[in-house]
């Protein structure tokens, strides 16, 4: 008579059954913790995003926003603000000690949790640019200009509601709007530009009208932006607007900037024409810019 118990092969089958067991219950188990940590992670991240966000808008005069900008706040800052819990974690650990890289690109935020020696921000430097030219949109009609024949419309412009119309018919007649500039270092870098819709003939704008610059503004169905970078041989000069002789023209000027760019960012460190071109915009007065 067999005596009762396992066979060998007996006992084999149930500690393979036994180890299948485990080894599913584990990776059930590691599912579940791993699932529970990316939602945690995921809860983490949107409160993060939102104290980010929030931050930027209390601080908006300190932030430029601006496709490729890169800031780095820090995690304890955020929560020194109240905008963020202290305990918040992260793959689970604490992250107080951390910074968000957030970059912006195509009118979006990306975040990224990062340490602080290692995250870098984007190389810009907070500007003010002061427009040496007053009323350079004629918004004011012809206050500040002197010239002749001067005629403010009412229904062309390039910003704002008004622009300078000219329409000079003496070829042996100049027609010039004038304003002064002042407070200018000979060698100073200058910028200058505006907007000009020229329907015949070519308009000019002078800086410095003893052996100074000229950019002609030539025929053109919209308003088109020229400009230029100019080298100051005074320490103040003209600014004039209009045509010459043998010179016949017709047509609008409007958004009129000067600023000295030597000033404005220092010696050796002047924007380049095309850099103004893409981040200047008219403005009257003196307004921020990041570079």
């Amino acid at each position: 008579m067999r005596e009762k118990g396992f066979t060998l092969i007996e006992l084999v089958c149930v500690i393979l059954l036994l180890a299948i067991i485990i080894s599913l219950s584990t990776i059930a188990i590691v599912n579940v913790v791993q699932n529970s940590k990316e939602r945690e992670n995921k809860a983490s991240m949107e409160l993060i995003k939102t104290a980010v966000n929030d931050y930027i808008d209390k601080y908006e005069n300190d932030f430029h926003i601006e496709n490729g900008v890169t800031y780095c706040i820090d995690v304890q800052d955020l929560i020194d603000e109240n905008l963020l819990i202290s305990n918040i974690s992260y793959d689970g650990e604490k992250i107080n000690e951390k910074t968000v890289k957030t970059e912006y690109n195509n009118n979006n935020y990306s975040y990224k949790l990062d340490d602080k020696e290692t995250c870098m921000i984007s190389e810009t430097k907070k500007y003010e640019i002061t427009n040496l030219v007053s009323n350079g949109s004629f918004e004011n009609g012809t206050t500040d200009w002197s010239g002749d024949v001067m005629t403010i419309s009412d229904d062309t412009s390039s910003s704002g509601t008004k622009s300078l119309y000219i329409k000079d018919i003496d070829e042996n007649h100049n027609f010039w709007y004038t304003q002064t500039i002042n407070n200018i270092s000979v060698g100073d870098k200058i910028y200058y530009t505006l907007k000009s819709k020229v329907l015949n003939g070519r308009f000019n704008i002078i800086l410095d009208d003893d052996n100074g610059t000229s950019l002609p503004a030539r025929e053109s169905s919209e308003f088109v932006k020229i400009s230029s970078i100019y080298s100051s041989k005074h320490d103040t000069f003209n600014v004039q607007v209009g045509s010459s002789y043998a010179v016949i023209g017709e047509g609008y000027i409007d958004d009129v900037i000067i600023i000295n760019l030597t000033e404005t960012f220092g010696a050796g460190n002047e924007p380049s024409k095309d850099w103004c071109d893409e981040h200047i915009n008219y403005f009257d007065g003196t307004t921020v810019i990041y570079k």
